[in-house]
């Protein structure tokens, strides 16, 4: 690499000039070269830049500056049509050019930052050129016909997987991705992923995709046991026996319905709250669903275990135990002694509508005493004395 001095505005710092294997840049002539500085300056795209030679005493060449911040990889096919696209003056014309290439995904992040654009601008820019942002933090995004091409891909390969491996619950969502989109990161990934959920396509569980209503668990004595199990716990609601109860009500053993209930949980059918808790999917869209209700209700959007239980009817260690699995399934998160609304719970647990409130004094009513039962004896009330 050629060392020189960089002239930048009023910064002037040494550099060297960094040509891909085999390229040479002859005098008259121009080219794209990477420019590897020994100090940080301010740059942005457009910006104008001299170069002189090592004594800074001869003027060597000059040029535009392409991309300031340029990512930390060697340049490639896809690299080189990056810069080519960034040529331009115009950010319209260059966003244009970057959402050309259906199977290069725009970071959007990194293209505002080089034009400098605020992000009113940016969202613009977006708009006009018909990209569709993907993600939490909208960082990449990607035409409408490689949307849908990525969506019909995905489909098809969760069916032919499961075509490969019936008794397998389903694809990992990364190794889903390293095959049909490796250029998006999990992020932007998982969204295209929830846009499928939402369609009823696929079923995310866990980490884990499939096509919807996948049961590896199917047999015919899985089957007359589910049609057992589910009436009951249908029945109990927010509040189904644990385990211990469970089998003894069910007249099975508790190592058989054990194992039965955790190969449903497996298939997405159950869910755990506490120790030994199961709840059918339906009920924990239900109980997200009210969560979702007394989420919206406060003016911050943050809610407590206390209001959750008065919402759902349920005693307070139950409404403890129900936020923590739904904070494990990233529906709700706790934030100090409160809760907020993480994501939203349909492409996971399905549509359901919030619990509708208790009737008054439904909730903890004092247990009769049994006849003849002695009544506990009441402690004299505490005063403070002076001694």
């Amino acid at each position: 690499m050629t060392p020189v001095h960089l002239h930048l505005a009023t910064a002037d710092v040494t550099a060297r000039v960094s040509l891909r294997r085999g390229e040479a840049l002859a005098p008259g002539t121009h080219g794209m070269a990477q420019l590897v500085l020994d100090e940080p300056v301010a740059a942005l795209h457009g910006d104008r830049f001299i170069l002189r030679d090592q004594s800074s005493a001869r003027t060597i060449g000059g040029g535009t500056i392409i991309d300031p911040l340029p990512p930390a990889v060697r340049r490639s096919k896809t690299r080189d049509a990056t810069l080519v696209a960034l040529e331009s003056a115009d950010h319209i014309t260059a966003l244009t050019a970057l959402a050309a290439n259906d199977q290069r995904p725009v970071d959007l992040i990194h293209y505002a930052a080089i034009f400098n654009l605020q992000p009113e601008v940016a969202a613009a820019a977006h708009a006009k050129t018909g990209l569709v942002l993907l993600g939490k933090d909208h960082r990449m995004a990607v035409t409408q016909s490689r949307l849908t091409a990525l969506q019909e891909a995905t489909t098809r390969q969760v069916l032919a997987f499961h075509q490969a491996q019936p008794q397998a619950p389903g694809i990992e969502t990364e190794a889903l991705r390293a095959e049909l989109a490796p250029e998006l990161d999990t992020d932007a990934f998982s969204h295209v992923l929830r846009l499928l959920a939402d369609q009823r396509k696929i079923e995310i569980h866990s980490s884990l995709v499939r096509k919807p209503g996948h049961d590896t668990t199917a047999n015919s004595a899985d089957v007359k046991l589910w049609e057992t199990v589910q009436p009951v716990l249908t029945t109990a609601g927010f509040n189904p026996p644990p385990l211990r109860e469970l089998a003894p009500q069910l007249k099975l053993k508790d190592a058989i319905l054990k194992d039965f209930l955790y190969r449903q949980m497996k298939a997405g059918n159950l869910y755990k709250v506490g120790v030994e808790r199961f709840y059918l999917k339906t009920t924990m869209a239900t109980l997200a669903a009210t969560a979702q209700a007394v989420h919206a209700k406060q003016p911050n959007g943050l809610f407590t275990a206390a209001q959750y239980r008065d919402a759902a009817g349920i005693g307070r260690t139950l409404a403890i135990e129900i936020l923590e699995t739904l904070d494990g399934l990233a529906i709700t998160q706790r934030v100090g002694d409160a809760r907020k609304m993480r994501k939203d719970f349909v492409p996971m647990l399905g549509a359901a509508e919030a619990a509708p409130p208790p009737a008054p004094g439904a909730a903890s009513k004092p247990q009769a005493q049994k006849p003849g039962a002695q009544k506990p004896q009441q402690r004299p009330p505490f005063r403070n004395k002076r001694y």
